[in-house]
C-alpha cells in the first residue's frame, strides 16, 4: 500500500483512543487488556529499500486497525540485525526471499582486543536506517509513531562481530578483551539511538521494536537473543552491565529473547 492510499483520519482517531492506554500502562495503572499485533511479516524479508518496506508496513497497520486491542502500530526501519555489526565492517549480505545476514570480522581473541570504535558516518547500513526514517517521515507526514531499528543487545550484536566459539570461548579465557568490545558496542548504541531519536522528534514511538509502544512513552527496546545461550552468572556478567548503560541513557529498557529465559528471570529483575 502506497502512502496515498493509506486512510490517515481512520488512523488518527484509532491512535489517538488507544495511546492513553498504552501511556497509563507506564505510568503504572492497572494492567491493560492481552494485546493483539500483526507485525508485517513481509518487513523482514521485503527491507532492500525504504519505499518497499514503508508500502509492507502500511499494509500490516491498516489490518492492524481492524483488531479490538489495545496496540498502537508503528512503522520501524527494520534492515537487519546486524546494523550495528556492519558499522564495526562486517559485510551485509542481502539475498532473495530471506533477511539480510552478516559475516565475522573477528576470529580470535587476539583480533578483538584490537577492535577500535567505528566512524558511524561510514556504515551504509546506518545510513540506510536513517534514510528510512526521513523517507517514512515525509511519506507519513509524521502522523504514524516510528521506532528506532531493530537493536540488538551488545552481547547479542557481539556474536555477529565475532565469531561465536571463539566469543563464548572468550568469555572464560579473556573476559577483559571481551568486555572491551562490548564496551565498544555499547557507545555505538547508544550514539546511533540517539541520532534516530534526534532524526525522528515526536513521532518516535517507544520502546520500540516488537514491544507495546507509542508516542510520549519511556525507554528504549533491544532484542538480547543470547540469554538463552549462557548461564544466569554468565549473563549477569557479560549482558547486564551493557544494558543497564543504555536503559540508564534512554529512561528504561525493554528486552526482547527469541527463546525461554525464564532461568534468566533473577538477573533480569535485578536490571537497573
Amino acid at each position: 500500500m502506497k502512502a496515498s492510499q493509506f486512510d490517515f483520519a481512520r488512523f488518527a482517531a484509532f491512535k489517538a483512543e488507544r495511546e492513553k492506554r498504552i501511556r497509563a500502562f507506564y505510568a503504572g495503572a492497572a494492567p491493560q487488556p492481552i494485546l493483539l499485533q500483526e507485525r508485517a511479516g513481509c518487513n523482514y524479508v521485503i527491507c532492500r529499500t525504504p519505499r518497499e518496506s514503508l508500502e509492507c508496513q502500511l499494509d500490516a497497520i491498516t489490518r492492524n486497525m481492524g483488531f479490538a486491542s489495545a496496540y498502537v502500530p508503528f512503522l520501524e526501519p527494520w534492515f537487519g540485525v546486524g546494523v550495528f555489526a556492519n558499522a564495526f565492517g562486517c559485510e551485509y549480505v542481502w539475498t532473495d526471499g530471506q533477511s539480510p545476514q552478516t559475516h565475522y570480522i573477528i576470529f580470535s581473541e587476539e583480533e578483538a582486543a584490537k577492535l577500535t570504535k567505528p566512524d558511524l558516518e561510514a556504515s551504509p547500513v546506518m545510513r540506510l536506517v536513517l534514510d528510512a526514517i526521513a523517507y517514512f517521515l515525509e511519506e507519513t507526514r509524521g502522523e504514524i509513531p516510528i521506532a528506532c531499528t531493530d537493536t540488538q543487545s551488545p552481547f547479542d550484536t557481539a556474536t555477529l562481530i565475532w565469531e561465536v566459539n571463539s566469543f563464548f570461548t572468550a568469555m572464560y579465557t579473556a573476559p577483559e578483551v571481551v568486555h572491551h568490545v562490548l564496551n565498544l558496542i555499547t557507545e555505538c548504541v547508544i550514539e546511533f539511538t540517539q541520532r534516530q531519536l534526534d532524526l525522528i522528534g515526536a513521532a518516535a514511538a517507544r520502546p520500540g521494536h516488537i514491544m507495546l509502544s507509542a508516542t510520549g512513552c519511556p525507554g528504549m527496546s533491544i532484542s538480547d537473543d543470547n540469554i538463552v545461550m549462557v548461564s544466569p552468572e554468565t549473563y549477569a556478567e557479560f549482558s547486564v552491565p551493557y544494558n543497564e548503560r543504555i536503559a540508564a541513557a534512554f529512561g528504561g529498557l525493554a528486552i526482547h529473547s527469541c527463546g525461554n529465559f525464564e532461568r534468566q528471570l533473577p538477573a533480569l529483575l535485578k536490571t537497573k
